[in-house]
């Protein structure tokens, strides 16, 4: 079945493993993101806290078929119509949550296969097909990660840590971005600071690292990355993105449509702020050609870096680029043109691009298990850091 996320687990924090603060647990995260092309699995060895180490090769990813990716955004055009957590149990998201639970299972075991040393836990984020905070008022906030945990525990025979936004929510955070502790941990011992960590997935987020203090993070969903794009692409060709950012590459900007989609509420918050595929509303491009519409489409995620860089407290000494975006050269060569700081893809660190996120929850999971908290006020704007995650061992 899949979880909606209301209720805070307060108990949720507490550690049983028996490992000390030297030794590192093997964790296993997974990541199936708002673009819907499929779920990646990573492993990482880490205490939870400064030590990460990223195995070379020990990552997966399987692709969902066109029929199951229709499923899944059935399931998120379902759930923008919901108004009560017991909504989830709706046909349409029991059969999302099933296409990707199996798909989740199927991707950890044979990662799970390769392995040489035991894993001692998962974190399973899910497939998010709502993500509704309400600061003002979290009694009515929820958010909805699709994905039968048991099942997963039970067929992998691993320890299993999920559900980590609602704890944050329910407390009056965002619920998101959730990665920045694992982007600070990776950029204090392999970057000179202050440094960003740039996620172009479907939704685009920055961490801003300007020391290793969790509490002076910058981190907020700044825009659009891939989703816009990329559901303009499928509809058009059938194709899943851009590949290199071609189409845009040969396009020519609307601009008068840029200039009206940043007047919308959202980029006059201040953050910490979060969005989902549906947190803002795609410009009208139906009156251009292909190739117009993705450059207008691209320069939206372009200027929503530009803005969100230069609106920080002083200049990173570089922009490591993560997520799906990382692919499109153009996207790439526009941000370099107008940032002053280097934008490198973060494999330059010795790190996945492709495999980040999944990473991330890895990270998150032994954080979990160590009782450490997983979000914070500087990350998500929850009043305190809080401990996050449900945990269901394994037999």
């Amino acid at each position: 079945m899949p979880w909606c996320g209301v209720v805070c687990n307060a108990n949720s924090g507490s550690c049983d493993v028996g490992h000390t603060m030297t030794q590192l647990i093997q964790a296993v995260g997974t990541m199936s993101g708002t673009s819907m092309d499929g779920v990646d699995v990573a492993l990482i060895e880490t205490d939870g806290q400064t030590q990460v180490r990223a195995v070379p090769g020990a990552s997966h990813t399987i692709s969902y078929s066109n029929a199951e990716r229709d499923v899944l955004f059935k399931a998120v055009d379902t759930a923008l119509h919901i108004d009560a957590p017991e909504a989830v149990s709706h046909p349409d998201l029991i059969a999302a949550a099933d296409i990707s639970t199996v798909r989740h299972i199927q991707a950890l075991q044979i990662l799970l296969g390769r392995l040489e040393k035991p894993v001692d836990v998962i974190g399973y984020h899910g497939q998010t097909v709502l993500h509704r905070p309400n600061p003002l008022d979290p009694a009515l906030a929820f958010t909805v990660q699709l994905g039968d945990a048991e099942r997963l525990t039970r067929e992998t025979g691993v320890t299993t840590v999920y559900d980590f936004r609602s704890a944050d929510v329910t407390a009056g955070g965002q619920g998101a971005p959730l990665a920045p502790l694992y982007h600070q941990a990776l950029l204090t011992s392999t970057a000179e600071l202050p440094a960003i960590i740039l996620n172009l997935g479907g939704i685009a987020n920055i961490t801003f690292v300007p020391d290793a203090d969790p509490e002076n993070l910058i981190a907020a969903d700044i825009g659009p990355a891939n989703v816009f794009m990329d559901d303009l692409v499928r509809t058009e060709t059938g194709k899943a993105y851009d590949e290199e950012g071609a189409l845009a590459a040969s396009g020519a900007v609307d601009t008068l449509l840029v200039e009206q989609f940043f007047s919308a509420p959202y980029f006059q918050e201040a953050g910490p702020k979060s969005l989902d595929r549906y947190g803002l509303e795609a410009p009208d491009v139906s009156a251009l050609g292909l190739a117009d519409a993705m450059a207008t489409l691209a320069e939206l995620t372009i200027e929503s870096v530009v803005r969100a860089i230069g609106g920080l407290p002083q200049p990173p000494k570089a922009v490591f680029v993560a997520g799906g975006g990382v692919k499109n050269t153009y996207l790439m060569a526009q941000m370099q043109a107008r940032l002053a700081s280097p934008v490198l893809p973060l494999n330059d660190l010795g790190f996945s691009a492709a495999m980040l996120e999944a990473e991330a929850f890895a990270y998150l999971a032994a954080r979990h298990l160590k009782g450490l908290p997983i979000t914070f006020p500087s990350t998500t704007g929850v009043h305190a850091p809080m401990l996050g995650g449900k945990r269901i061992r394994s037999a």
